[in-house]
């Protein structure tokens, strides 16, 4: 295999980088190519720049590998390639339990979702087991709370139990930072459920009744409340943030909003801020 490579590359990832220039557009060609190292393990699917993360002025990049097997077959894992060279790369030991769950299939710095003025991470694993209900495949996301040294180790706060979330549904397939959304002064987080189903009513669904402070942007005009049932058309949940200075202690974890795909069976893969 070619220097820098694998031997074999079936489903190993990679990331390339390309040089930018004043005013054009980046080189065609990349200045750096980062490979993954076993079969299979998606290096690259997911990534985040790091501005200046470890304070030599330089921007660090965190790579991930969602079906990287060294914490279990298919858990996944993150790696840490430090500017500027961008040569060498640690993983990092973040939770990695159940075998297949994906951990890192997406990650993003998503804005300030604790209002304590730092920005914040957030990282999906599509494929988790619910551990409180032994649903498999509900899948889950952690947000790590930013602050003047970097982000936390360990995650801050999590998103897997909440009232409506179900089997197959692949929570955290996509994540992302949307701004303040509603207003409020917050800045909010919104995160694909790829497989949800949408219900015929509230009532019909997971919810026992319509929950509380949450809006289905996905209606019948005519038919308040009523809605029309699709299998897989993927959904996309948006969790309120806390404002700057409103004392919470960080984002809210049940959904404040609920957009649902509008055909069955063509699923949301991911959304943008």
């Amino acid at each position: 295999a070619p220097a820098g490579q694998p031997a074999a590359v079936a489903d190993t990832g990679m990331l390339a980088i390309h040089k930018g220039k004043a005013s054009k557009l980046p080189d065609a060609t990349p200045w750096k190519t980062l490979y993954g190292t076993a079969v299979g393990e998606r290096y690259g699917l997911a990534n985040v720049v790091l501005p200046k993360a470890n304070g030599d002025g330089a921007p660090d990049l965190l790579v991930f590998a969602s079906a990287e097997g060294s914490l279990g077959a298919g858990v996944g894992r993150p790696f840490f390639v430090e500017g500027p060279g961008l040569d060498a790369a640690e993983a990092l030991g973040l939770p990695g339990k159940a075998s297949g769950m994906r951990y890192g299939q997406t990650a993003a710095i998503v804005g300030d979702l604790d209002g304590d003025g730092f920005a914040d991470l957030v990282a999906g694993a599509p494929q988790l087991d619910d551990p409180k209900g032994n649903e498999s495949s509900t899948g889950g996301a952690w947000y790590f709370r930013g602050g003047k040294s970097g982000f936390s180790a360990t995650p801050d706060g999590e998103w897997f139990d909440f009232l409506g979330h179900g089997a197959s549904d692949l929570f955290g397939q996509s994540v992302a930072g949307i701004g303040d959304f509603d207003g409020d002064g917050g800045q909010d987080l919104a995160v694909v459920a790829r497989n949800e189903d949408a219900p015929s009513s509230w009532a019909k669904a997971s919810y026992l009744a319509t929950p509380a402070n949450t809006a289905c942007l996905l209606a019948d005009p005519a038919k308040p409340g009523v809605y029309k049932a699709l299998n897989d058309s993927g959904a996309v949940y948006v969790f309120k943030g806390a404002p700057k200075g409103s004392g919470a202690k960080g984002p809210d974890k049940e959904p404040r909003y609920l957009v649902y795909g509008p055909q069955a069976n063509q699923v949301i893969e991911t959304v943008a801020g």
